[in-house]
């Protein structure tokens, strides 16, 4: 089975989680971007999903799942970098990573193995990646970390991010953690 089949394996388990989280969330209006025509280009745009807040506003989310939890996120600066041969990047590009091109509004980070999904505010970590405190461009936290290509699936695209201890996110950062599989145990969100 090919990279791309195993990680739509993996997307696929969590979807089967976090739809019916979202849903609930929703008060049942939820639009996911996973079939369809324009698919493509609304998760390259918008982000996987679109639900109604409690407040009546319409959020837009960007869904990771991972298969194992590591205590680390995968922020993925380049899903085909590209740059190691002229005469295949005249050919087929470069592509930025999710985290360069989404505009969510959320960010849902979700672990199958431990039931564990981080939410974040995707504008923040932005910040936080991007900014320097008080400065502009492309000098935040995020050069911090080493850039790596992806390891887990074999494929021919290059995929290239950031691993960032989620300690670190937790206290430059900020995000919420919620248990989507146990929501009948908990009221509201598990506080950190």
């Amino acid at each position: 089975m090919n990279a791309f089949n195993q990680g739509r394996i993996v997307e696929a388990k969590g979807m089967a989680v976090l739809a019916p989280f979202l849903e609930e969330r929703a008060n049942g209006k939820l639009v996911l971007f996973d079939k369809g025509a324009l698919a493509k280009a609304m998760q390259e745009s918008v982000g996987d999903a679109i639900f109604t807040a409690c407040d009546g506003s319409a959020r837009s989310v960007e869904v990771k799942t991972e298969e194992r939890f590591t205590g680390n996120l995968f922020l993925e600066t380049w899903s085909n970098r590209n740059l190691s041969e002229r005469g295949s990047y005249v050919c087929r590009g470069n592509n930025p990573g999710w985290l360069f091109k989404s505009s969510s509004e959320l960010l849902f980070y979700y672990f199958l193995t431990n039931d564990r999904l981080y939410v974040f505010d995707l504008f923040r970590l932005k910040q936080w990646a991007f900014v320097s405190p008080g400065g502009l461009g492309f000098d935040g936290r995020l050069s911090d970390f080493r850039e790596v290509p992806q390891g887990r699936y074999s494929q021919l695209n290059e995929t290239r991010g950031r691993i960032v201890p989620l300690e670190v996110l937790r206290e430059e950062v900020g995000y919420r953690l919620f248990y989507p599989k146990q929501l009948h145990l908990f009221e509201r969100e598990v506080q950190l």
